[in-house]
Protein backbone atom coordinates (compact mmCIF):
# COMPACT_ATOMS: atom_id res chain seq x y z
CA UNK A 1 0.00 0.00 0.00
CA UNK A 2 2.66 2.77 0.83
CA UNK A 3 4.52 1.43 -2.73
CA UNK A 4 1.17 2.10 -4.46
CA UNK A 5 0.59 5.35 -2.79
CA UNK A 6 3.89 7.21 -3.20
CA UNK A 7 3.45 5.54 -7.27
CA UNK A 8 0.07 7.27 -7.47
CA UNK A 9 0.59 10.90 -5.82
CA UNK A 10 4.14 11.06 -6.80
CA UNK A 11 4.32 10.09 -10.29
CA UNK A 12 0.65 10.32 -11.61
CA UNK A 13 -1.48 12.84 -10.19
CA UNK A 14 -0.93 16.60 -10.43
CA UNK A 15 -2.28 19.24 -9.03
CA UNK A 16 -1.53 21.48 -12.71
CA UNK A 17 -3.78 21.78 -15.29
CA UNK A 18 -2.30 22.04 -18.81
CA UNK A 19 -3.11 21.71 -22.80
CA UNK A 20 -6.91 22.16 -21.71
CA UNK A 21 -8.61 21.36 -25.11
CA UNK A 22 -9.41 23.95 -26.90
CA UNK A 23 -11.20 24.41 -30.41
CA UNK A 24 -11.09 27.77 -32.01
CA UNK A 25 -13.65 29.37 -34.24
CA UNK A 26 -12.04 31.92 -36.00
CA UNK A 27 -14.74 34.38 -37.75
CA UNK A 28 -11.76 37.38 -38.86
CA UNK A 29 -9.64 34.52 -40.39
CA UNK A 30 -6.93 37.40 -40.84
CA UNK A 31 -3.47 37.08 -40.63
CA UNK A 32 -4.28 39.51 -36.80
CA UNK A 33 -6.19 36.76 -35.61
CA UNK A 34 -4.01 33.70 -36.83
CA UNK A 35 -1.14 35.62 -34.81
CA UNK A 36 -3.54 35.02 -31.60
CA UNK A 37 -4.58 31.42 -32.40
CA UNK A 38 -0.88 30.85 -32.34
CA UNK A 39 -0.05 32.30 -29.35
CA UNK A 40 -2.64 29.80 -27.93
CA UNK A 41 -1.13 27.16 -29.41
CA UNK A 42 2.51 27.59 -28.66
CA UNK A 43 1.41 28.85 -24.69
CA UNK A 44 1.56 25.49 -23.16
CA UNK A 45 -2.04 25.63 -21.80
CA UNK A 46 -4.07 24.92 -23.86
CA UNK A 47 -3.85 21.95 -26.52
CA UNK A 48 -5.46 22.51 -30.41
CA UNK A 49 -7.98 20.44 -31.19
CA UNK A 50 -9.39 21.53 -33.80
CA UNK A 51 -10.95 24.43 -35.78
CA UNK A 52 -14.83 24.93 -35.48
CA UNK A 53 -16.99 25.84 -38.47
CA UNK A 54 -20.09 27.34 -36.50
CA UNK A 55 -21.21 27.46 -32.98
CA UNK A 56 -23.33 24.06 -33.45
CA UNK A 57 -20.16 22.56 -33.94
CA UNK A 58 -18.67 24.12 -30.76
CA UNK A 59 -21.90 22.98 -29.06
CA UNK A 60 -21.72 19.64 -29.84
CA UNK A 61 -17.86 19.46 -29.63
CA UNK A 62 -18.08 21.03 -25.70
CA UNK A 63 -21.25 18.61 -24.71
CA UNK A 64 -18.98 15.38 -26.33
CA UNK A 65 -16.03 16.72 -23.80
CA UNK A 66 -13.91 17.00 -27.23
CA UNK A 67 -13.03 20.45 -26.27
CA UNK A 68 -12.95 22.13 -22.51
CA UNK A 69 -12.40 25.35 -24.12
CA UNK A 70 -13.57 27.21 -27.40
CA UNK A 71 -12.08 30.18 -28.45
CA UNK A 72 -14.29 32.78 -30.54
CA UNK A 73 -12.45 35.72 -32.82
CA UNK A 74 -15.33 38.57 -33.63
CA UNK A 75 -15.50 39.28 -37.23
CA UNK A 76 -14.14 42.22 -36.79
CA UNK A 77 -11.20 41.67 -34.79
CA UNK A 78 -8.48 43.05 -37.14
CA UNK A 79 -10.41 45.86 -38.47
CA UNK A 80 -10.67 46.82 -34.50
CA UNK A 81 -7.29 46.67 -33.85
CA UNK A 82 -6.06 48.69 -36.69
CA UNK A 83 -8.18 51.70 -35.70
CA UNK A 84 -7.08 51.73 -32.17
CA UNK A 85 -9.98 49.61 -31.05
CA UNK A 86 -9.42 46.47 -29.39
CA UNK A 87 -10.47 43.55 -30.99
CA UNK A 88 -12.73 41.34 -29.47
CA UNK A 89 -12.85 37.83 -28.47
CA UNK A 90 -15.00 35.22 -26.12
CA UNK A 91 -13.32 32.08 -23.79
CA UNK A 92 -16.66 29.74 -24.04
CA UNK A 93 -15.80 27.43 -20.77
CA UNK A 94 -17.40 23.97 -19.84
CA UNK A 95 -18.07 24.94 -16.14
CA UNK A 96 -18.70 21.30 -15.55
CA UNK A 97 -14.99 21.25 -14.84
CA UNK A 98 -14.63 24.14 -12.51
CA UNK A 99 -11.10 23.92 -11.26
CA UNK A 100 -10.35 23.19 -15.39
CA UNK A 101 -12.14 26.29 -16.17
CA UNK A 102 -10.40 28.28 -13.91
CA UNK A 103 -6.81 27.50 -14.85
CA UNK A 104 -7.95 27.91 -18.82
CA UNK A 105 -9.47 31.71 -17.79
CA UNK A 106 -6.33 32.29 -16.20
CA UNK A 107 -4.48 31.33 -19.31
CA UNK A 108 -5.95 32.76 -21.18
CA UNK A 109 -6.21 36.37 -19.85
CA UNK A 110 -2.52 36.01 -19.43
CA UNK A 111 -2.31 35.56 -23.40
CA UNK A 112 -4.10 37.98 -24.52
CA UNK A 113 -2.75 40.35 -22.07
CA UNK A 114 0.96 40.03 -23.60
CA UNK A 115 -0.15 39.72 -27.18
CA UNK A 116 1.24 41.97 -29.52
CA UNK A 117 0.33 42.18 -33.12
CA UNK A 118 2.31 41.45 -36.15
CA UNK A 119 4.10 43.77 -37.33
CA UNK A 120 4.07 46.20 -33.89
CA UNK A 121 7.30 44.61 -33.08
CA UNK A 122 6.79 44.92 -29.05
CA UNK A 123 4.06 44.19 -26.82
CA UNK A 124 2.02 47.42 -26.64
CA UNK A 125 1.29 48.89 -23.11
CA UNK A 126 -2.43 47.95 -23.23
CA UNK A 127 -3.35 45.04 -24.89
CA UNK A 128 -5.21 45.58 -28.10
CA UNK A 129 -7.80 42.37 -27.64
CA UNK A 130 -10.80 42.62 -24.52
CA UNK A 131 -11.80 38.90 -23.64
CA UNK A 132 -15.00 37.94 -22.60
CA UNK A 133 -15.05 34.67 -20.60
CA UNK A 134 -18.51 32.44 -20.27
CA UNK A 135 -18.67 29.49 -18.29
CA UNK A 136 -21.32 27.05 -19.50
CA UNK A 137 -23.58 24.68 -17.68
CA UNK A 138 -22.21 26.10 -14.25
CA UNK A 139 -22.34 30.02 -14.64
CA UNK A 140 -20.73 30.68 -11.17
CA UNK A 141 -18.04 28.22 -11.54
CA UNK A 142 -19.22 27.00 -8.08
CA UNK A 143 -16.84 23.87 -7.36
CA UNK A 144 -19.74 22.48 -5.05
CA UNK A 145 -21.35 21.85 -8.62
CA UNK A 146 -18.60 20.15 -10.08
CA UNK A 147 -17.56 17.69 -7.11
CA UNK A 148 -20.97 16.80 -5.34
CA UNK A 149 -21.83 14.50 -8.73
CA UNK A 150 -18.55 12.65 -8.56
CA UNK A 151 -18.51 12.33 -4.87
CA UNK A 152 -21.73 10.45 -5.81
CA UNK A 153 -20.03 7.81 -7.74
CA UNK A 154 -17.61 7.36 -5.44
CA UNK A 155 -19.44 6.68 -2.69
CA UNK A 156 -21.31 4.09 -4.71
CA UNK A 157 -18.21 2.13 -6.15
CA UNK A 158 -17.30 1.97 -2.25
CA UNK A 159 -20.03 0.85 -0.88
CA UNK A 160 -21.68 -1.21 -3.58
CA UNK A 161 -18.18 -3.11 -3.43
CA UNK A 162 -17.91 -3.64 0.39
CA UNK A 163 -21.69 -4.85 0.47
CA UNK A 164 -20.81 -8.11 -2.22
CA UNK A 165 -17.15 -8.59 -1.14
CA UNK A 166 -18.18 -10.10 1.65
CA UNK A 167 -21.29 -12.40 1.14
CA UNK A 168 -19.27 -15.10 -0.40
CA UNK A 169 -16.36 -15.12 2.00
CA UNK A 170 -18.87 -15.42 5.25
CA UNK A 171 -19.56 -18.47 3.64
CA UNK A 172 -16.76 -19.94 3.44
CA UNK A 173 -15.60 -18.88 6.81
CA UNK A 174 -18.78 -20.07 8.70
CA UNK A 175 -18.64 -23.26 6.83
CA UNK A 176 -21.86 -23.45 4.64
CA UNK A 177 -20.09 -23.19 1.21
CA UNK A 178 -19.92 -27.23 1.56
CA UNK A 179 -23.42 -27.44 2.27
CA UNK A 180 -24.29 -25.01 -0.94
CA UNK A 181 -22.20 -26.73 -3.35
CA UNK A 182 -23.77 -30.16 -2.64
CA UNK A 183 -27.01 -28.52 -2.71
CA UNK A 184 -29.22 -28.27 -6.08
CA UNK A 185 -28.16 -24.90 -6.38
CA UNK A 186 -26.27 -23.83 -9.21
CA UNK A 187 -23.85 -21.02 -9.68
CA UNK A 188 -25.87 -18.59 -11.57
CA UNK A 189 -28.18 -19.11 -9.30
CA UNK A 190 -26.03 -18.32 -6.25
CA UNK A 191 -24.94 -15.02 -7.67
CA UNK A 192 -27.94 -14.01 -9.07
CA UNK A 193 -29.15 -14.24 -4.96
CA UNK A 194 -26.29 -13.17 -3.73
CA UNK A 195 -26.26 -9.90 -5.89
CA UNK A 196 -29.78 -8.69 -6.61
CA UNK A 197 -30.85 -7.93 -3.10
CA UNK A 198 -28.13 -5.97 -3.11
CA UNK A 199 -28.50 -4.46 -6.37
CA UNK A 200 -31.95 -2.62 -4.66
CA UNK A 201 -29.90 -1.44 -1.73
CA UNK A 202 -27.08 0.09 -3.79
CA UNK A 203 -29.93 1.77 -5.88
CA UNK A 204 -31.29 2.98 -2.16
CA UNK A 205 -28.40 4.42 -1.78
CA UNK A 206 -27.62 5.73 -4.89
CA UNK A 207 -31.59 7.43 -4.40
CA UNK A 208 -30.36 9.13 -1.57
CA UNK A 209 -26.69 10.77 -3.01
CA UNK A 210 -28.98 12.45 -5.55
CA UNK A 211 -31.80 13.51 -3.43
CA UNK A 212 -28.87 14.92 -1.13
CA UNK A 213 -26.87 16.62 -4.18
CA UNK A 214 -30.09 18.34 -5.26
CA UNK A 215 -31.87 19.06 -2.32
CA UNK A 216 -28.98 19.90 0.50
CA UNK A 217 -26.33 20.92 -1.60
CA UNK A 218 -28.19 22.72 -4.39
CA UNK A 219 -26.85 21.19 -7.18
CA UNK A 220 -29.13 21.39 -10.47
CA UNK A 221 -30.51 17.92 -12.02
CA UNK A 222 -31.07 19.55 -15.93
CA UNK A 223 -30.98 16.23 -17.40
CA UNK A 224 -33.19 12.91 -17.86
CA UNK A 225 -33.99 11.05 -14.93
CA UNK A 226 -34.17 7.89 -17.21
CA UNK A 227 -30.07 8.14 -18.27
CA UNK A 228 -29.47 8.91 -14.94
CA UNK A 229 -31.33 5.61 -13.09
CA UNK A 230 -29.76 3.71 -16.21
CA UNK A 231 -25.86 4.81 -15.49
CA UNK A 232 -26.49 4.25 -12.14
CA UNK A 233 -28.03 0.91 -11.89
CA UNK A 234 -25.51 -0.47 -14.15
CA UNK A 235 -22.96 1.10 -12.08
CA UNK A 236 -24.17 -0.49 -8.95
CA UNK A 237 -24.67 -4.08 -10.98
CA UNK A 238 -21.26 -4.21 -11.96
CA UNK A 239 -19.23 -2.45 -8.80
CA UNK A 240 -21.13 -5.30 -7.10
CA UNK A 241 -19.94 -8.51 -9.06
CA UNK A 242 -16.85 -6.78 -8.70
CA UNK A 243 -17.33 -7.14 -5.08
CA UNK A 244 -18.75 -10.95 -5.52
CA UNK A 245 -15.83 -11.55 -7.43
CA UNK A 246 -13.06 -10.61 -4.78
CA UNK A 247 -15.23 -12.09 -2.29
CA UNK A 248 -15.14 -15.23 -4.35
CA UNK A 249 -11.05 -15.43 -4.63
CA UNK A 250 -10.39 -13.97 -0.74
CA UNK A 251 -12.41 -16.45 0.95
CA UNK A 252 -11.94 -14.35 4.10
CA UNK A 253 -13.89 -11.24 5.20
CA UNK A 254 -11.16 -9.60 6.31
CA UNK A 255 -8.91 -9.93 2.79
CA UNK A 256 -11.54 -9.55 0.84
CA UNK A 257 -12.60 -5.93 2.67
CA UNK A 258 -9.20 -5.06 2.22
CA UNK A 259 -8.83 -5.55 -1.62
CA UNK A 260 -12.14 -3.96 -2.01
CA UNK A 261 -11.32 -0.53 -0.66
CA UNK A 262 -7.97 -0.61 -2.65
CA UNK A 263 -9.58 -1.97 -5.96
CA UNK A 264 -12.60 0.44 -5.19
CA UNK A 265 -11.97 3.63 -3.19
CA UNK A 266 -8.59 4.40 -4.36
CA UNK A 267 -8.92 4.42 -8.38
CA UNK A 268 -12.09 5.92 -7.84
CA UNK A 269 -11.11 8.84 -5.94
CA UNK A 270 -7.60 9.45 -7.63
CA UNK A 271 -8.21 7.88 -11.16
CA UNK A 272 -11.80 8.98 -12.27
CA UNK A 273 -11.51 12.56 -12.97
CA UNK A 274 -12.87 13.16 -9.41
CA UNK A 275 -10.69 15.64 -8.21
CA UNK A 276 -7.57 15.43 -10.79
CA UNK A 277 -7.34 16.11 -14.02
CA UNK A 278 -7.17 12.65 -16.26
CA UNK A 279 -5.25 14.52 -19.03
CA UNK A 280 -2.28 15.94 -16.87
CA UNK A 281 -1.60 12.08 -15.84
CA UNK A 282 0.88 10.43 -17.62
CA UNK A 283 -0.09 8.05 -20.86
CA UNK A 284 0.02 4.96 -18.87
CA UNK A 285 -2.05 6.32 -15.98
CA UNK A 286 -4.26 7.62 -18.56
CA UNK A 287 -4.92 4.30 -20.19
CA UNK A 288 -5.65 2.69 -16.57
CA UNK A 289 -8.10 4.86 -16.38
CA UNK A 290 -10.35 3.96 -18.89
CA UNK A 291 -10.94 0.59 -17.30
CA UNK A 292 -12.52 1.79 -14.01
CA UNK A 293 -16.22 1.83 -14.18
CA UNK A 294 -16.55 4.90 -12.15
CA UNK A 295 -14.73 7.59 -14.54
CA UNK A 296 -17.64 6.89 -17.12
CA UNK A 297 -20.26 7.54 -14.07
CA UNK A 298 -18.12 10.75 -13.31
CA UNK A 299 -18.56 12.23 -16.43
CA UNK A 300 -21.66 11.02 -16.98
CA UNK A 301 -23.61 12.03 -13.77
CA UNK A 302 -22.00 16.22 -14.81
CA UNK A 303 -23.62 15.38 -18.05
CA UNK A 304 -27.12 14.42 -16.29
CA UNK A 305 -27.03 17.00 -13.79
CA UNK A 306 -25.12 20.07 -15.36
CA UNK A 307 -25.76 19.70 -18.87
CA UNK A 308 -28.83 18.47 -18.99
CA UNK A 309 -28.33 15.31 -20.91
CA UNK A 310 -30.15 12.66 -22.36
CA UNK A 311 -29.62 8.87 -23.18
CA UNK A 312 -27.81 10.07 -26.87
CA UNK A 313 -25.35 12.29 -24.33
CA UNK A 314 -24.54 9.69 -21.89
CA UNK A 315 -24.79 6.40 -24.77
CA UNK A 316 -21.12 5.88 -24.43
CA UNK A 317 -20.95 6.31 -21.00
CA UNK A 318 -23.70 3.74 -20.70
CA UNK A 319 -22.02 1.72 -22.83
CA UNK A 320 -18.45 1.10 -20.93
CA UNK A 321 -20.50 0.59 -17.90
CA UNK A 322 -22.77 -2.28 -19.47
CA UNK A 323 -19.14 -3.65 -20.74
CA UNK A 324 -18.51 -3.22 -17.35
CA UNK A 325 -21.06 -4.84 -15.72
CA UNK A 326 -20.96 -8.10 -18.01
CA UNK A 327 -17.21 -9.01 -17.85
CA UNK A 328 -17.57 -8.51 -13.99
CA UNK A 329 -20.67 -11.11 -13.95
CA UNK A 330 -18.71 -13.52 -16.08
CA UNK A 331 -16.18 -13.16 -14.24
CA UNK A 332 -17.74 -14.02 -11.14
CA UNK A 333 -19.46 -16.71 -12.72
CA UNK A 334 -16.44 -18.40 -14.13
CA UNK A 335 -14.52 -18.23 -10.85
CA UNK A 336 -17.73 -19.05 -8.28
CA UNK A 337 -18.21 -22.43 -10.90
CA UNK A 338 -15.41 -23.68 -10.60
CA UNK A 339 -15.35 -23.84 -6.93
CA UNK A 340 -18.23 -25.17 -7.02
CA UNK A 341 -17.21 -28.18 -9.01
Amino acid sequence: MPVLLMVLFGWALSLDVEEVPLGVLDLARTPESRALVQSFDASGGFGMTEYLTGYDALSEAIDRREIAAALVIDGCFSDSIVTGASGRVQLILDGSDSRTARAASGYARSIVSSFAPPGSGRIPPASPVEIRVANWYNPSRETRNAIIPGLSAVILMVVAAMLTSLTIAREWENGTMEQLAASPLRAGELLLGKLLPYVALGMLDAAMTVVMATLAFGVPLRGSLVALALMMVMFVAGAQAMGLMISIAARSQLLASQIAIVTSFLPSFLLSGFVYDIGGMPAPIRLVSRLLPSRYLVSGLKDVFLKGGGISLVAWDAAALAAFTLVMMAVAYRRLRLRLD
